[in-house]
């Protein structure tokens, strides 16, 4: 290493007291800057011989010799008199023209000259509390025998002396050769990019463990995978947004300060389950958004004990049922109280008998309803509860019971109306919606933020039915479009992105249907495919395949496929998602039904003696086939795009 001459008593330096006497045996110390860890220097350019330490001044004051600094080392030098009574400090200073500590300065890196000493492969300790230098999340350069390695902090923390720094590194490992160590110029609190637009491509998978790295993978995409109960996720800074798929089956556990979870229950994951998490830092993390894949689309509330049904704002139906499917049963007239607003409650007691108020506080109980109406409601064993009171009936809104054993929750409208109930799952919180009937652009509202998700559901044009021949066997039914969903950050969008519906399959007039075509949103964002064409009859005993199951890029996902449409006197196939398929042609008796969707459009019915094949409804349904009456299909339904931002 080189060595450049001190600015501070380099050469031919006189010195003297406070007082102007000449500092006969006055000493010079030298340390590592910011520190009492000494430092040497040395008597000339070449460093063969080093300086004594401290530096005794000759009669006149004077440095017996000269003296020069190490290249890329910044000292502390402390002026004394014989007696060590310190006279002055000079810290942070480097030699005349050091190019090297120069260059270091405008680095990506901060020399942070201390020593380390190996503990593990992934950790290593400093002396000194060095907690503020090691952050966790900020990068660090490690000198190994291997060379130099990088990776960043995953805790720091001092005691007895020394600070214990546990690395996460990129590649290799930490060995025994360990001989210096560099950190980021940038740290975590002031990172050089805005971390909650972490790339949404490329999906990082995290195994699940009691604490669940999602905050270090390197994606805002994550997909969790195992079975493990998780109990928190790991340390980061504030405002980190987290998008998150569970591959499996396992429990999250609901933590007021470290997990909050949506109605402050655990929640039990399901495969293709997701949920957005956002950092509160310093491990704490809220979960905004949890989906049901098996429920979506749609707000699902499910109360999960009688207190559940109490205590909510806004309209709608509330359809509570327990874990089991048993009726919810409140045990006391308060139970079915404090309800503001209009909509349906449901009040039974445990054993059967009825709900009645006993005294005048009791008939209180049954009522601070705001609204007004009809209280109608039914305990197990059928009897009436009736308010007993004037007061009663014209300050009560309206009640029913309306559980049933097994019954499932359903909308609750209005956008804050999941603040007072308990839930096991999320209850989305639109503000904008837009519906796609035909081929446009969808415009980003200027007040939506870049962390804020956007969904997209796509159904493809359904297909069309096919034709028949004279004399010949009825045309099968056009399958039915194909569905698909994704939830993506507003900041992965375009100002502005083209929107495509799926147009619908033509009818079969000479043989098959045609295709219902695909729609999309984005170039790349998300697609639905079309539904296939019916087959056109043929000759007597040639009965004509249906349209088939629609999916979208190859992959068979049964709740979001369109369904198939159907043969030569079949039925049409029912849906989820997807589109109904078409009902086949049929020669004689009953018409051939198309299939029904919970959540795309149903088929077209299939011609028959008495009646011509039927469209598909939108959206994506398939066309009914034609038979030797009615030998034309009838066409598919066209398709839809549906956003949404929350």
């Amino acid at each position: 290493m080189a060595a450049y001459l001190s600015p501070v008593f380099g050469a031919g330096a006189q010195l003297f007291t406070n007082q102007g006497i000449i500092l006969a045996g006055g000493k010079i110390y030298s340390y590592i800057a910011g520190t009492t860890t000494p430092q040497a220097t040395w008597t000339d350019s070449t460093q063969a011989v080093a300086n004594a330490n401290p530096i005794i001044l000759d009669s006149a004051g004077r440095t017996p010799n000269e003296v020069w600094l190490q290249a890329g080392v910044a000292y502390k030098l402390i002026l004394t008199d014989s007696n060590n009574n310190t006279l002055g400090t000079w810290d942070n200073i480097s030699g005349v023209n050091d190019v090297v500590l120069s260059a270091a300065t405008v680095s990506e890196w901060v020399i942070t000259n201390l020593t380390p000493s190996y503990i593990s492969s992934t950790s290593f300790s400093v002396p000194g509390n060095n907690t503020a230098t090691f952050q966790p999340n900020r990068r660090v350069q490690i000198a190994v025998t291997a060379g130099i390695i990088y990776g960043y902090v995953e805790t720091s923390t001092f005691g007895a002396g020394i600070t214990t720094v546990v690395v996460q590194v990129d590649s290799t490992v930490i060995d025994s050769g360990i001989s210096s160590v560099n950190v980021g110029l940038l740290d975590s609190v002031h990172p050089s990019y805005p971390q909650q637009l972490l790339a949404m491509n490329s999906p990082v998978s995290v195994a699940s463990a009691a604490t669940t790295l999602i905050g270090k993978a390197l994606s805002a995409n994550v997909i969790v995978t195992g079975t493990v109960t998780i109990t928190a996720f790991d340390a980061e800074i504030a405002g980190i947004i987290k998008l998150v798929r569970f591959d499996g089956v396992l429990t999250l556990t609901h933590n007021a300060t470290t997990l909050i979870l949506p109605g402050g229950a655990n929640i039990t994951t399901a495969a293709g389950d997701q949920a957005i998490f956002r950092s509160l830092g310093s491990g704490n993390w809220e979960c905004t958004e949890y989906q049901i894949k098996a429920l979506a689309p749609g707000n699902v509330n499910f109360a999960t004990n009688a207190t559940n049904a109490t205590n909510v704002v806004g309209s709608g139906t509330i359809s509570a049922t327990t874990t089991g499917g048993a009726a919810l049963t409140p045990t006391n007239a308060t139970n079915a109280t404090n309800v503001v607003g209009s909509g349906t409650i449901s009040a039974t007691t445990t054993g059967g008998g009825a709900l009645t108020p006993t005294n005048a506080t009791n008939a209180t109980n049954a009522t601070n309803v705001v609204g007004s109406g009809t209280i109608s409601a039914t305990t197990t064993g059928g009897a009436a509860l009736t308010p007993t009171n004037a007061t009663n009936a014209t300050t009560a809104a309206t009640v029913s019971t309306t559980i049933a054993s097994g019954a499932t929750g359903t909308t609750q409208a209005g956008q804050d109306n999941s603040t007072k109930i308990s839930t096991t799952a999320y209850v989305d919180q639109q503000h904008d919606s837009q519906t796609f009937t035909a081929n446009g652009t969808w415009t980003k509202p200027a007040w939506v933020m870049p962390n804020m998700v956007v969904e997209i559901e796509c159904w493809g044009g359904g297909g069309g039915g096919g034709h028949s021949i004279t004399g010949g066997e009825g045309g099968g039914g056009g399958g039915g479009g194909s569905y698909s969903c994704r939830r993506v950050l507003a900041s992965s969008l375009g100002a502005t992105e083209p929107v495509t519906v799926g147009a619908a399959g033509a009818a079969g007039t000479v043989d098959n249907g045609g295709a219902g075509s695909a729609s999309s949103f984005g170039s790349t964002v998300i697609t639905a495919a079309g539904g296939f064409g019916g087959v056109g009859g043929g000759a007597v005993s040639s009965p004509a395949a249906g349209g088939a199951a629609s999916s979208n890029n190859g992959v068979v996902v049964s709740l979001w496929d369109g369904a198939a449409g159907g043969a030569t006197n079949v039925a049409g196939v029912n849906a989820i998602f997807g589109g109904g398929g078409g009902g086949g042609g049929k020669l004689s008796g009953a018409t051939a039904g198309g299939g029904v969707s919970v959540y795309g459009g149903s088929g077209g019915n299939g011609s028959s003696t008495t009646n011509t094949p039927a469209a598909g409804t939108a959206p994506s349904g398939g066309g009914g086939g034609g038979d030797t009456h009615n030998a034309n299909g009838a066409a598919g339904a066209r398709g839809e795009v549906r956003v949404r931002i929350f």
